[in-house]
């Protein structure tokens, strides 16, 4: 069984990654409104990789006895002023995710939980 402290990080971890989906979608969206069809299909195939990414924790909390709980996600931009800025954006983004590993992975070995650390990593 999970402890608390690390079932709230993987339930966060579930909504950043359902967030992060959200957001591709929403840069697919407007990539194919704006005829980038070849990026509109990346970003869609990112969005799958995300809630691929969500679905994996989401079984693991399950597995491991504990209750999934999942939160309202915050809305993504859906207006970006070029192909640049998406871009720009999907680089910032991606360059959060890290951190987020990187604490979680702090949170299970603090907790001495080494099967979710590796689960994390």
């Amino acid at each position: 069984m999970l402890s608390k402290t690390i079932t709230k990080a993987l339930n966060d971890q579930v909504n950043a990654e359902m967030y992060s989906a959200y957001l591709y979608l929403s840069m697919s969206a407007w990539a194919e409104g704006t005829g980038f069809k070849g990026v509109a299909n990346w970003l869609y195939v990112q969005w799958q990789e995300e809630m691929a990414h969500a679905v994996h924790m989401y079984q693991y909390i399950l597995d491991r006895s504990a209750a999934p709980v999942l939160k309202a996600i915050e809305a993504p931009d859906a207006k970006f002023a070029d192909l640049t800025d998406v871009f720009k954006k999907v680089l910032a983004h991606d360059q959060k995710v890290p951190a987020r590993h990187i604490n979680d992975a702090k949170i299970t070995m603090k907790e001495n939980d080494h099967s979710s650390y590796l689960f994390i990593m």
